[in-house]
């Protein structure tokens, strides 16, 4: 059902190398069909086969080890990746590490997906905090959301080639009081209007002494527009990590 749903969007989309369902039914296939083969043999030759079998599923396991192993640095650019998305913002770097995005069309097409999602309720897009960030922009700064004394600090601004509206800003921030890390950093105007987003949960270990942990979360990439950077104030959401 999975790999078909993904049929309807093409056979490239369907058979894209991360996708790990066409491997599974193959070997599922290959199973199945040579089930009575693969008995007969496990009873004349049961060392071997479990030999095989063994030398087969040890690399296998070695591998998925890694999955249990923290990937911080790839969870940071798939939370930017959504931020850009929900953001329609068009990067083409940040986005395309996560979804195959290398023609206007496709962006389009990704970009109906995220709003489609949206007005359905489903998927991350119509959740905390991409839900509220992709209504948020060019507004006043929600009330309702709980924000913290934060400190942040911007380190880096880097033009969106592919989009001259926004630039990517990239730095740390911490929770005055509790030392702890916002999820989420709002920048306002002058006139208390929001003027970009950004998420943070990269770790940054070299700010260890400052937060009293080994990695802290701290590090943060998002958003602004290009004109906003200079005189853009910071405002946080109540403290996650």
């Amino acid at each position: 059902a999975i790999a078909g749903g993904r049929v309807s969007r093409g056979l490239d989309f369907a058979f894209f190398p991360r996708y790990q369902t066409p491997v599974l039914l193959g070997w599922a296939a290959f199973m199945v069909l040579n089930a009575p083969l693969l008995w007969s043999f496990f009873q004349t030759h049961r060392r071997i086969f479990l030999a095989g079998g063994a030398a087969l599923l040890l690399p296998l396991v070695i591998h998925q080890t890694k999955a249990r192993q923290d990937d911080d640095e790839d969870l940071a650019v798939r939370r930017t990746a959504g931020l850009a998305m929900a953001m329609n913002v068009m990067d083409e770097e940040r986005p395309s590490r996560v979804y195959e995005l290398n023609d206007s069309k496709k962006y389009a097409d990704a970009f109906k997906m995220v709003n489609r999602a949206d007005k359905l309720g489903i998927s991350i897009f119509s959740r905390y905090p991409l839900r509220a960030l992709r209504h948020g922009l060019k507004k006043p700064s929600s009330a309702d959301i709980p924000a913290s004394p934060c400190a942040v600090t911007l380190e880096q601004t880097t033009p969106v080639t592919s989009d001259n509206k926004f630039v990517r800003v990239s730095g740390w921030v911490i929770e005055k009081d509790s030392k702890r890390v916002p999820q989420v950093i709002r920048f306002l105007d002058r006139d208390g209007l929001v003027v970009g987003y950004a998420l943070s949960g990269r770790v940054r270990p070299e700010l260890a002494a400052v937060f009293g942990e080994k990695n802290p979360k701290a590090g943060f990439e998002g958003y602004i527009y290009e004109n906003a950077p200079s005189e853009a104030a910071a405002r946080c959401d109540a403290p996650k990590y």
